[in-house]
């Protein structure tokens, strides 16, 4: 199966002055998630997620899904606790074509989002899941990341100052891709090339973002072809 992930990204500040049609924006989203962007208090935080939106809109009309509008996307929650966020019209057909044996199956869209200070990305699979992790460098004590691996395995005993922040934005992006917490990391099973999640295998890829950054892809899918493009304004 072909499946291509579209990555889209954008550096620089989020203020206000980037996104001068922040209301319009807002009017764009599900209700309930636009009542919680509304009552952040940290305006940094708030001009943040604004970018995160409008780079998926962004990316989605982009690679074609002109359908594609931000009220449509789901924050399904369990426990308390918010899952991936989910294009409930992409599900939506997926769900109606497997129905249908008449007409051809769409390839169901996912996506993920991941962020610094001052960079934002969007990964979009045209099948499959993907998952996205991008970080500035920074020093990680191996410790920390650590804890996320098993003690008995290689992948563990790897870990070194030099790799530490390698080695988070990998499982950052499997657990993402997944759409489960930090805290199962120790789930994963590290191979050469890949790794095993709940009997699921996901391929990783580094993303060149600049020298600012590293950043991976984890896909379900084994060799995508991966299309990267950055975006000079919002």
């Amino acid at each position: 199966m072909n499946v291509d992930i579209y990555i889209v990204y954008y550096t620089g500040p989020y203020t206000s002055t980037l996104l001068p049609d922040a209301n319009a924006l807002l009017a764009r989203i599900n209700p309930l998630r636009r009542q919680r962007f509304e009552q952040r208090i940290d305006g940094a935080q708030r001009a943040l997620d604004l970018a995160t939106l409008r780079l998926l809109e962004l990316g989605m009309h982009g690679c074609g899904q002109s359908s594609f509008q931000l009220a449509d996307v789901d924050y399904p929650a369990k426990a308390g606790v918010t899952e991936k966020p989910v294009w409930r019209s992409a599900a939506a057909a997926d769900q109606s074509s497997q129905q249908d044996r008449q007409s051809p199956r769409p390839r169901r869209l996912d996506f993920s989002i991941s962020h610094t200070r001052s960079l934002v990305g969007c990964a979009i699979a045209s099948g499959g899941r993907v998952g996205l992790d991008v970080e500035s460098p920074r020093r990680v004590d191996p410790s920390t990341v650590q804890r996320l691996l098993r003690e008995d395995s290689d992948a563990f005993r790897e870990v070194t100052p030099q790799n530490a922040l390698q080695r988070w934005t990998q499982i950052e992006a499997v657990l993402k891709g997944a759409g489960v917490g930090i805290m199962h990391g120790r789930e994963i099973e590290w191979r050469e090339r890949s790794a095993l999640l709940r009997g699921e295998e996901w391929w990783l890829h580094e993303i060149d973002f600049g020298s600012n950054y590293i950043a991976h892809v984890a896909t379900n899918v084994q060799a995508p072809r991966i299309h990267v493009r950055r975006y000079d304004t919002l």
